[in-house]
């Protein structure tokens, strides 16, 4: 169903019908209110070509309707000229023209007499927007309509929650739903201003959000992934997660960062931190070994083997000696000390790698391996040290 576009009549129309004592915007100011309406309605965005046509629709609907109010001799004698998507079939549509739709509009037939003061009905009413963007009503058909979503967009082909998947809603974990009527613009502002602002507020943390048409899904995650195993980290992210169940459950939208800037003014025990979900315990001990604090509890591990190991090989060694006489114990008992300090310090240079190698960067320090020689051989360096 082709939209025929008005834009460019708003335009002549401003120009034709020149208010009194009022500026007419020029071209520059013309093609930047007109591109907040289209951002508004996501018109870029929408793959589907009938989904785009019909935010066209509401998008240029709105545009007409700012000029009504903000000019009261615009449009005075006439209605919104264009025509709607929805309820056009496409062989009227091929059949008129954006002349006859003109022409139409100004014979006195068709004309809609209405208060100048007052803007035109959204056209909210008209447009079937449930066919466009409806909620899933199923788990299974949530995931599907996300994931589909999130192909269609640029820079989100690859992209997976963080957390996983909550099996009972089929929406990422930790979301959260949004019904105020006003939620989009409280959330996003023009230009995204709104959620910048608030990221700045919450630097460890992003907030991810999908509009559908009866509600927003909101889930927060974190900003550095290796924040996952810190236990800290993740009660700051409770808290979070209580401001946005408090922002959500709002019958009005307050701009989020506003909202947030007045959350943190609360008493300490009203602003608590979240309990995880029902069924994210498990979820929980996947993320924090995906962290690493598994692997780190490892390394620990392996290293109180090896000093164990150690410690059983020095006993042998002295008993060895105690075998092979008074020199020899001495000469075997010196060279265990010795070897302790070179195989401790290969085993320190294997931890540091392995933690190199999780953390992300590389660690050679040769004065840092002499110094600990040092300091070994020095504590040992009077027991073997000849008569």
């Amino acid at each position: 169903m082709v939209y025929d576009s008005i834009r460019a009549d708003v335009w002549e129309q401003l120009h034709t019908d020149r208010p009194r004592r009022k500026q007419t915007p020029t071209r520059a100011d013309f093609n930047r209110i007109c591109a907040a309406f289209y951002q508004a309605e996501n018109c870029q965005i929408s793959s589907d070509q009938a989904a785009h046509e019909i935010k066209t629709y509401r998008a240029e609907y709105n545009i007409w309707a700012y000029f009504c109010k903000l000019f009261s001799s615009f449009g005075e004698d006439a209605g919104f000229p264009g025509k709607d998507p929805a309820n056009t079939s496409p062989a009227s549509l091929h059949t008129e023209t954006t002349t006859s739709m003109k022409e139409k509009s100004r014979d006195p037939r068709y004309i809609t007499r209405r208060s100048s003061a007052s803007p035109p009905r959204s056209p909210s009413y008209y447009v079937p927007y449930k066919s466009i963007n409806t909620l899933p009503d199923t788990p299974g058909s949530m995931r599907e309509c996300l994931e589909r979503t999130w192909r269609s967009r640029t820079g989100w082909i690859d992209y997976q929650p963080q957390l996983g998947w909550d099996p009972a809603t089929g929406a990422p974990w930790m979301t959260v739903r949004c019904y105020a009527a006003d939620a989009y613009p409280a959330l996003s502002g023009s230009h995204h201003r709104y959620m910048k602002s608030f990221e700045k507020k919450i630097p460890q943390f992003v907030v991810k959000y999908e509009r559908f048409e009866s509600c927003i899904l909101i889930w927060p995650e974190f900003r550095d992934p290796a924040d996952l195993s810190k236990p800290e980290v993740w009660e700051e992210f409770n808290r979070l997660r209580a401001f946005l169940t408090r922002w959500a459950g709002a019958q009005k939208g307050v701009p989020v960062f506003k909202a947030y800037k007045a959350f943190l003014e609360l008493p300490e025990e009203e602003r608590g931190p979240l309990p995880f979900p029902e069924g994210f315990d498990s979820e929980y001990d996947r993320v924090i070994r995906k962290g690493g604090m598994i692997k780190i509890k490892g390394m620990a591990d392996r290293h109180e083997q090896r000093i164990g190991e150690e410690s059983n090989g020095e006993e042998i060694r002295r008993e060895r000696a105690e075998e092979m006489g008074e020199g020899a114990g001495e000469e075997w008992s010196r060279r265990g000390r010795q070897d302790a300090v070179d195989g401790r310090w290969e085993r320190m240079e294997r931890s540091r790698h392995e933690e190199s190698d999780y953390y992300g960067y590389h660690m050679t320090d040769l004065d840092e391996r002499h110094r600990f020689q040092g300091r070994e051989i020095d504590s040992y360096r009077p027991r073997y040290r000849s008569g």
